[in-house]
């Protein structure tokens, strides 16, 4: 199914250009001041939210975490494909010396004890394949060993065997070699997704703490402007008071609102500061990265629909092969526990050489052929236990089928909730921007008014503090658009912007 998703970009309220750029240029200059000021800080650079984004995949301690978890998985993987390969060993024992007192016979009718001293060397080259398909073992092996005996009798005795080569087959029983590997194969494909869920959360991670310091960078910025406001509205009342036309009641809310302002510019310059080393910190970077945030100026319009987005979702979660992975588990529980208690048997079967002799050059000529050929097999007289851990296994996979199809619902519940969240958040940013610039002129109808004598001070009041409501909601829901369009895109694992799938711009290390 080829979904076609259109991308593009919103510009929130063509009439709040005036009062977003005046706003921008105050934060960057505010932040510039409070960083060089407090921290000490060399030249500061403006970051955006797509290089937040690409500096914090690259170089946070999250990042290097995921990758490195990452890595770890693909080891395991490797180690556990490695193990179903040829496997080339060499063993041995040089020396084994023994001392001790051991019981003889000293003559036809007398027994006793005599020290004997023996040297014993041994070393064997083996080679074993796993035969995947039918669950069997190739193995083959080359020894040699030593062995030199003085005491009552001194003598030294050579064994080889230059090659035995032989096969084991099971019969009857569970393959858990060729179970395990389609398994893993599938494993690795998991890994791949997990890994980049888990760089997407990164991602959305980001943009968190990127919107925290633009709405602490908005407090300020609201904070160092009212604070102007109010200590000239004050100077005005004072005048006013003096002459006799307000009250002294209204001189004294004009007092306090300035104090209050003064109390809340220091108060936001501390969580200023706070967001921005928490920012900082998260993206790796150094306390000489000195920076201030730009806020985006649009948003990404997703022509989406819920069908689509789960369309997306089952082609790169991680999930979806995460449930086929336990289902797999609790089907092969029931195999292997059918296959444990019904008849088995092992066949084996070898050919060889061997050749002994009291000198190292004997063994090798016209070596001895040896052949064994064992058929084992175990029949379970008594089923109780059998049927009980038999029924146990089928209960378990019972229980995780349904719990899959639970979490599955669950999962494509939340895709479809997301979609609807973020075509919402889009209607509240935009009524969020307009009232954001209808408070903002309001207030300054309610200013002017109150500078020229028109209104009281409680209307001015209550149009400053609605100018401030407005302005955090725009950006309280700014950030909350845009942490639901990264969540998005890791419920999905696809980017909106490139039309292309996660999997392909997430960088896997060779595996």
């Amino acid at each position: 199914m080829d979904i076609k998703i259109s991308v593009k970009r919103v510009n929130i309220n063509k009439q709040m250009s005036f009062i977003l750029n005046y706003c921008r240029s105050s934060i960057v200059s505010l932040g510039l001041l409070v960083f060089a000021s407090v921290l000490g800080a060399g030249p500061v650079h403006e970051l955006t939210l797509e290089a937040s984004i690409t500096i914090g995949l690259e170089t946070s301690p999250a990042a290097r975490i995921a990758q490195e978890q990452f890595n770890q998985n693909v080891w395991n993987n490797r180690a556990y494909r490695a193990e179903l390969g040829p496997q080339l060993s060499l063993s041995g024992t040089v020396p084994q010396v023994t001392r001790s007192l051991e019981e003889i016979q000293l003559d036809s009718l007398s027994w006793g004890f005599r020290e004997q001293n023996r040297i014993e060397s041994r070393m064997t080259v083996s080679y074993a394949q796993d035969i995947l398909p039918t669950g069997g073992e190739l193995w083959a092996y080359s020894s040699l060993q030593r062995l030199e005996q003085t005491g009552r009798v001194d003598y030294i005795n050579w064994l080889a065997s230059p090659l035995v080569l032989g096969y084991t087959q099971p019969l009857f029983q569970f393959n858990n070699k060729k179970w395990g590997r389609e398994t893993e194969r599938i494993r690795l494909n998991y890994y791949r997704r997990l890994h980049a869920e888990n760089m997407q959360a990164l991602a959305g991670d980001i943009v968190r703490y990127f919107f925290d310091l633009v709405i602490a960078q908005m407090q300020v910025d609201i904070a160092a402007f009212n604070l102007a406001v109010n200590d000239t509205i004050y100077t005005i009342s004072k005048g006013r008071y003096e002459v006799g036309k307000i009250a002294e009641n209204d001189l004294l809310r004009t007092e306090l609102a300035m104090m209050n302002a003064q109390n809340s510019m220091e108060r936001y310059k501390l969580e200023y500061d706070r967001t921005y080393l928490e920012l900082q910190r998260h993206l790796g970077l150094s306390h000489e990265d000195s920076f201030t945030v730009v806020v985006p100026e649009g948003i990404p319009d997703l022509s989406l629909t819920p069908e689509e987005a789960l369309a997306l979702a089952r082609k790169g979660r991680s999930d979806y092969l995460s449930w086929e992975i336990q289902e797999r588990d609790a089907d092969r529980r029931v195999h292997d526990t059918r296959s444990r208690y019904g008849f088995s048997a092992n066949l084996s079967t070898s050919i060889g050489y061997d050749q002994t002799g009291g000198k190292f050059k004997d063994l090798y000529e016209e070596p001895l052929s040896r052949e064994t050929v064992t058929l084992s097999f175990d029949v379970p007289l008594t089923r109780q236990k059998s049927q009980a851990e038999l029924q146990a296994a089928y209960s378990n996979m019972e229980a995780t089928h349904w719990q899959i199809e639970q979490n599955r619902r669950r999962f494509e519940e939340d895709v479809h909730y997301q979609v609807r969240e973020l075509h919402l958040l889009k209607q509240q940013l935009l009524n969020a921007a307009k009232s954001d610039t209808i408070a903002a002129m309001q207030f300054e109808v309610a200013k002017n008014r109150y500078l020229i004598g028109k209104t009281n001070i409680t209307s001015l009041f209550t149009a400053q503090s609605e100018k401030d409501s407005a302005r955090r909601q725009y950006h309280q829901t700014l950030k909350n658009y845009w942490i639901a369009y990264f969540n998005l895109r890791r419920l999905t694992l696809y980017d909106f912007a490139r039309h292309q799938s996660l999997l392909e711009e997430t960088q896997f290390p060779d595996d």
